[in-house]
């Protein structure tokens, strides 16, 4: 008869939570479908200052604008991005499933301040039986930004730096 010892069990518990965690993480951030694409033109707008570079971003509020985000789009206008706005601080994934351009995620905590990066995040393949890798931050954010890929290091952005910018005008958040 085995016996099993108690970090042993430990170890399984914990890569058993693991492995439902990334189940739980990949269905509650399902994609929306091509009939349910929303018209992102439609998204408030709001600029946003980066290192003296001024952007105009889509303000996506809701959790339908967040899941859908920028995906479909073909071609993201120089200067333009997407702000994805949470209501509290937490560690939140993003994927690149049916992006269509690579991006520069940059993840802001509640004070405006820049704690985690992925630069040149790729368009993900989205034929029959792919899976997309998710981009986890290390640090809680309330805010995420996406930019056009290469903006970050054109920004020479890091992390601790602050972006600046004001809700006010939409929702108060």
């Amino acid at each position: 008869m085995v016996e099993f010892k108690p970090t042993y069990i430990a170890m399984v518990i914990l890569l058993i939570s693991a492995i439902v965690l990334i189940i739980y993480i990949f269905y509650k951030t399902k994609a929306p479908s091509k009939n349910e694409i929303l018209d992102i033109n439609d998204y408030d707008t709001i600029s946003v200052q980066v290192n003296g570079k001024l952007y105009k971003l889509k303000f996506a509020d809701t959790n339908k604008k967040r899941q859908q985000g920028l995906m479909y789009i073909e071609t993201l206008p120089k200067n333009e991005g997407m702000l994805f706005v949470f209501e509290k601080p937490g560690i939140y994934p993003f994927w690149m499933k049916d992006t269509k351009i690579p991006l520069d995620i940059i993840w802001l905590d509640d004070t405006k301040q820049v704690v985690y990066i992925k630069e040149n995040a790729k368009p993900c393949a989205t034929t029959v039986g792919a899976v997309c890798k998710s981009i986890i931050p290390t640090k809680k954010a309330k805010y995420v930004i996406e930019l056009n890929a290469g903006e970050v290091k054109n920004l020479n952005l890091k992390p601790s730096d602050t972006i600046e910018f004001h809700l006010n005008n939409l929702n108060n958040l």
